[in-house]
């Protein structure tokens, strides 16, 4: 309760003295994702006849959050009533609608501050009068998607490099040791690669740490662009990085590691200073005899030139 309290604080509002949100703080804590979420605050909707999809407006696309095994993406984006509630961000009803339509009957927005992040949908055309519980759960949805972002946003920052964006060294190791659990038990390989900026506090001391900080955020993005979905890219610290190439043997830290030495430049531009990047790299398969620490000392000890 307090951690929801914390969260929901950031909007800057006193909730205790709004009546619609009664259980909602009980909601956000008891709801494991925001489907479930969703799911729970339709239930408050029962009035309203034929489907109901809420959808999230992402970068790039949209997030169905209910029950979406029989409807593409695509015809949510495409169809009338979404592309006018996103423009006018205003409910819109499209009264001209045939029964048997394919065509959503009314929108509903998700305002967020005054941006556009969602949409509530109906499909089935129908004379509404639950105008309150609409409105209600308009809003509850919209905080939901707030608070559900502050939660991720707060898993992130404890398990991501503040500086690259990466896996952190904490949470990296956690990894490993679970790494190192499917290696005992089902024999899966996996290799340690290690790339290392050997010339960092050179180009700290003279060019400045934001400098040599966003040579170490250029390398980071191009280690993650060259990891798998399944790696584990991460910062462990200073100039140091490490991926985790989980059921791979050490042709696959070969692999990585031409892929990544390939993309970096050896001499950056940033902020109209040419600067150069020394970047060293080694890889090594678990086997059964390593510890952690052997592991990283073994991969520590071939570190070399590209």
């Amino acid at each position: 309760m307090k951690y929801t309290k914390k969260l929901l604080s950031k909007e800057n509002r006193d909730y205790s003295s709004e009546v619609f949100y009664g259980n909602l703080f009980e909601m956000l804590n008891n709801e494991k994702t925001l489907e479930e979420y969703v799911e729970k605050i339709l239930t408050s909707l029962s009035k309203i006849s034929g489907t109901i999809h809420v959808v999230k407006r992402n970068v790039q696309s949209i997030e169905i959050l209910t029950d979406n095994e029989e409807i593409e993406k695509e015809i949510i984006e495409n169809s009338t009533v979404y592309k006018k509630v996103k423009e006018t961000k205003k409910p819109f009803f499209l009264h001209n609608k045939e029964e048997e339509s394919p065509e959503y009957y009314a929108g509903f927005p998700l305002n967020l501050k005054g941006k556009f992040v969602g949409a509530l949908l109906i499909e089935e055309k129908q004379e509404i009068k639950n105008w309150k519980e609409i409105f209600v759960a308009l809003h509850m949805l919209v905080f939901g998607f707030r608070y559900f972002s502050l939660v991720e946003k707060e898993r992130n920052m404890n398990i991501q490099d503040i500086i690259t964006g990466l896996y952190n060294e904490k949470y990296f190791y956690t990894h490993l040791e679970i790494e190192q659990e499917k290696y005992i038990r089902y024999k899966t390989p996996m290799t340690l690669v290690l790339f290392e900026l050997k010339n960092l506090s050179a180009i700290s001391n003279e060019y400045g740490f934001e400098v040599g900080e966003k040579v170490l955020h250029y390398i980071g993005s191009v280690i993650k662009k060259q990891s798998r979905a399944i790696d584990m890219p991460a910062r462990i610290e200073g100039g140091t990085f490490a991926v985790l190439l989980s059921n791979s043997p050490e042709r696959g830290g070969e692999a990585i590691s031409n892929r990544v030495l390939t993309w970096v430049d050896k001499e950056l531009e940033i902020d109209g200073k040419n600067v150069k990047v020394d970047l060293m790299h080694s890889y090594v398969e678990y086997q059964h005899h390593h510890t952690r620490e052997s592991f990283f000392k073994e991969a520590h000890g071939k570190l070399k030139d590209n």
